[in-house]
């Protein structure tokens, strides 16, 4: 004769329509509460890379100047292979071994490009102030003594300053910005802005 055993069962209980609902509303709640710390995450990071990056060229730019005894020159860019002659520094810059005698920065024949910076993320936007070309800072170029000059051999009469400024939603104003700010003797420093807005107004900081 067979024998079977019996195994206890159990209730198995799904969730209720109104259950997942509320699960989904919870859920729905804390990614809300996260996107603005997310964005603003990712904003400093950005703006931090994109300075950071800039500051770099910069410095690189006035160390080979003086190493090499010839002007170099940092310019805004919208191919990767000229100047633009206006603030498109959001679109990436070239450094390069400039001949003197330009009034304009202008890569001409002889003269050696030594870098290239492609563009920043699109969520960020720059501004500028100063006495560079065109009114805007579209370049900055250094002498063979690592002095920041005009192409024109004068010194620049104020600080020039580049205001990188992140555009995403959800980031508060005083983490918005990132100030390149340098003096006619070359000295660049990064400094954070407070209350910039997502306009990202024109930098009148002077650096001492």
């Amino acid at each position: 004769m067979s024998t079977f055993l019996s195994l206890p069962t159990k209730n198995v209980r799904g969730f209720t329509l109104v259950e997942l609902m509320v699960v989904l509303a919870l859920l729905s709640i804390l990614a809300m509460m996260a996107v603005p710390s997310f964005n603003s995450t990712v904003s400093s990071v950005r703006l931090s890379g994109a300075a950071n990056d800039l500051m770099a060229s910069i410095q690189q730019a006035r160390a080979t100047a003086m190493r090499l005894g010839r002007r170099v020159t940092v310019c805004a860019t919208t191919d990767g292979t000229t100047c633009s002659q206006a603030n498109t520094w959001s679109q990436g810059w070239i450094t390069f071994l400039d001949n003197p005698g330009s009034t304009v920065p202008l890569i001409s024949t002889g003269e050696t490009v030594t870098a290239v910076v492609s563009a920043m993320p699109d969520s960020l936007i720059v501004a500028t102030s100063g006495t560079g070309a065109m009114g805007d800072v579209s370049y900055l170029s250094f002498s063979a003594d690592g002095t920041s000059r005009q192409l024109n051999g004068s010194f620049s009469m104020s600080a020039e300053s580049i205001r990188i400024c992140s555009t995403m939603p959800g980031v508060s104003n005083d983490a918005r910005g990132r100030d390149l700010v340098m003096n006619r003797m070359g000295r660049v420093v990064i400094r954070k802005p407070t209350g910039v807005g997502v306009a990202c107004p024109k930098p009148g900081v002077e650096l001492n």
